[in-house]
C-alpha cells in the first residue's frame, strides 16, 4: 500500500498543477494519501473514502495466507517389499517340510524370526488366540507378533509381514499407504463330532513307576490316526489337539470338566488363494488387510509365482506346514498343571458369549453355536499369525539375496509444511504485477514534469490553511466546498491559486495579493 499511496501522492500533485479541483476533492484527495478515514467530508466522499480503506486492507490479508504455513499431503506411486516365497533349491528356507524346518532363530530389535514359529513366539501366539473375538465392540485388535509396534485391526490373513522391517518412499512425514500382497483367505468350520474314536487314556506305569503319563490317540473324523504322550498329574487339564492335514481334532480328559465345551470337536480349515489390499496408518500404527475382489490385472502376484510343492488334499507346502505348527503349539504348551491351549480357547469362547450380551453377535446363536465360533476364531487367529510368522522368516532370513522379496505396487501419502496457500499466492502475485506495471507506467507519465517541490497533498492542505484562508471544512458548507483550487509556480515560489466558479460567481484570487474578486 505505500507503493500506492506514493503513486496517487505523485498523481495528484501533477493534476493539480494542471487543472483546478474543488476545496472537497482536495480534502477526499489528501485522506487517501493517508488512508485516514475523515468524517468531515461530504456523505459521498465519505462512503468512497471509506470503502478504499477497507479494499485497502486485501493486500495485507492476502499477503498473511501467502505466507502462513499450511499443512499440505503428497502423494506418492512406487514400490514396496513384501515376502516372496521364490526358488528355494537347497531348502534351506521355507522350502522344507515341517519336521526338517530350519531351527535357526533371526534377532533383532525388530523381534524374533523363524520357520519355525512354535519355537519363538509361541505364548504371543496363545495370547492372541485368547483374544480372537472382540467382547464390546465389533472388529478386534491384535499385535503384530514382533517389535515393530504395528496392530491388526481386523484379521491380518498373514498379510503385511514387511510393515516396519522395511522402508517406505516418501516426501514429509508419512500418514498413510496401501499396497498388495497375495496370500490365504483361510476360513476354519468347527462341529462336534462324539462318535469319533479321539481320547485320552492314562499310559500304565512301567517298571520306571512314573504314574504321570497321558496317551492323546484315536482317529479323527476325516479318519486319519493321531497318537501323542502327554504329561500331567491327572486328567482334568489335559486338551488334545491333533491333525496334520487341514483337519483337526480335539479331545480332553474325562474328568476335564471345564473343558467340555471343546471336547470331541473337529475343525477343517479351507484355504483359497486371494490378493490382499493392505492399508497402513503409520501415525496410528495399524493395518487394515482386506480381500481385493477383482486382481485379474495383479498376475505378478498370483501365488502361482510362489513357488510351492502340492500335498496331500491339494495343500501346498506352505499350507502343511502351518497344519503340524497348530498340532505342536499344543504338544509344547502341554505342562503337567493346566493346559494353556485349553485356557486360550476356553477364554475366547467367554469372549464370544460377551459378544452375544453385547449385541455384536446374532441372538440366534445357542452355547453350543457361540462354543464352536469361539474355537473356530481362535484357529484362525493362529493361523493368521502363523503365515506372518513364516512371512517375516522369509522377507528377514532369506531376504533378497535367496529370492525372499518381491516389489509390489505402493500408494504413500505423506504431510508436510508448505508456505501460504496457492490461492493468496497467485492472487498477491497478480496484485503485485498490477502494481508493478501502475508503477512503470507513472513513472513513465513523470518524466520530465516537476511535483514544483510538493511531495505531499498535506503541504497543499498547508498552503490552504496560511494566513488564515484556509478552508475548514465544514460539511454543511456546501458551497466552500465547490470552490476550485490549482497550484502555480513562478520563480520558484509555489502559489495555491483560488479560481472557478461558485453560484455562477468568477473568483480568481490575485496572484501573490490575497485578494479576490
Amino acid at each position: 500500500m505505500y507503493v500506492l499511496t506514493k503513486l496517487f501522492n505523485l498523481f495528484t500533485v501533477q493534476q493539480l498543477q494542471t487543472r483546478s479541483i474543488t476545496l472537497d476533492c482536495l480534502k477526499w484527495w489528501n485522506s487517501m494519501c493517508q488512508l485516514q478515514l475523515d468524517t468531515s467530508l461530504s456523505l459521498r466522499y465519505t462512503i468512497s473514502l471509506t470503502l478504499i480503506i477497507l479494499l485497502s486492507l486485501v493486500p495485507a490479508a492476502l499477503w498473511a495466507g501467502a505466507l502462513t504455513p499450511v499443512s499440505a499431503t503428497q502423494v506418492v506411486h512406487s514400490h514396496f517389499s513384501i515376502p516372496f516365497y521364490g526358488p528355494d533349491p537347497q531348502n534351506k528356507f521355507w522350502n522344507q517340510t515341517a519336521a526338517g524346518l530350519n531351527p535357526d532363530v533371526n534377532r533383532s530389535s525388530y523381534g524374533s524370526f523363524s520357520y519355525n514359529p512354535v519355537r519363538t513366539i509361541l505364548g504371543s501366539l496363545l495370547d492372541n488366540a485368547a483374544a480372537a473375538t472382540a467382547p464390546n465392540v465389533s472388529t478386534q485388535t491384535h499385535r503384530k507378533l514382533d517389535n515393530t509396534g504395528y496392530t491388526y485391526q481386523g484379521r491380518s490373513y498373514g498379510i503385511g509381514a514387511s510393515v516396519g522391517l522395511t522402508e517406505v518412499p516418501q516426501h514429509g512425514i508419512l500418514q498413510n499407504f496401501t499396497f498388495l500382497e497375495s496370500g490365504y483367505m483361510s476360513n476354519v468350520t468347527c462341529w462336534y463330532n462324539h462318535t469319533m474314536d479321539f481320547h485320552v487314556e492314562q499310559v500304565p506305569i512301567g517298571s520306571d513307576g512314573y504314574p504321570y503319563m497321558w496317551l492323546a490317540k484315536g482317529h479323527i473324523s476325516d479318519g486319519g490316526y493321531e497318537r501323542v504322550l502327554l504329561p500331567g498329574l491327572d486328567d482334568n487339564e489335559i486338551v488334545a489337539l491333533l491333525g496334520h492335514n487341514p483337519q483337526w481334532g480335539i479331545a480332553t480328559g474325562q474328568s476335564a470338566t471345564k473343558y467340555a465345551q471343546i471336547n470331541q470337536t473337529s475343525c477343517e480349515v479351507v484355504f483359497n488363494k486371494q490378493t490382499f489390499v493392505a492399508a497402513v496408518d503409520s501415525v496410528q500404527h495399524l493395518i487394515t488387510v482386506n480381500a481385493l475382489q477383482n486382481h485379474s490385472d495383479m498376475a505378478n502376484l498370483d501365488m502361482a509365482n510362489r513357488v510351492m510343492t502340492s500335498w496331500d488334499h491339494d495343500m501346498n507346502l506352505l499350507a502343511y506346514n502351518l497344519a503340524e505348527e497348530i498340532g505342536l503349539i499344543f504338544q509344547a504348551s502341554d505342562s503337567l498343571i493346566f493346559s494353556p491351549l485349553g485356557s486360550a480357547l476356553m477364554s475366547n469362547i467367554g469372549n464370544t458369549n460377551a459378544s452375544q450380551a453385547n449385541g455384536f453377535l446374532p441372538s440366534t446363536l445357542n452355547a453350543s453355536d457361540l462354543a464352536l465360533r469361539g474355537i473356530a476364531s481362535s484357529l484362525e487367529s493362529m493361523i493368521d499369525d502363523i503365515l506372518i510368522a513364516f512371512s517375516s522368516a522369509q522377507f528377514v532370513i532369506a531376504a533378497d539375496e535367496n529370492n525372499g522379496r518381491m516389489p509390489s505396487p505402493l500408494k504413500a501419502i505423506s504431510s508436510a509444511v508448505k508456505i501460504g496457500d496457492q490461492r493468496f499466492i497467485i492472487s498477491i502475485s497478480v496484485i503485485n504485477a498490477l502494481i508493478v506495471l501502475l508503477f512503470a507506467f507513472e513513472a513513465s507519465l513523470a518524466i520530465g514534469i516537476s511535483s514544483n517541490g510538493i511531495e505531499n497533498m498535506q503541504v497543499v492542505e498547508t498552503k490552504l490553511r496560511e494566513e488564515e484562508r484556509s478552508w475548514v471544512a465544514d460539511p454543511t458548507d456546501a458551497t466552500m466546498g465547490q470552490l476550485e483550487v490549482f497550484l502555480k509556480s513562478r520563480n520558484g515560489v509555489v502559489a495555491l491559486i483560488l479560481g472557478g466558479r461558485v453560484n455562477n460567481l468568477e473568483l480568481i484570487e490575485r496572484e501573490g495579493t490575497g485578494q479576490v474578486k
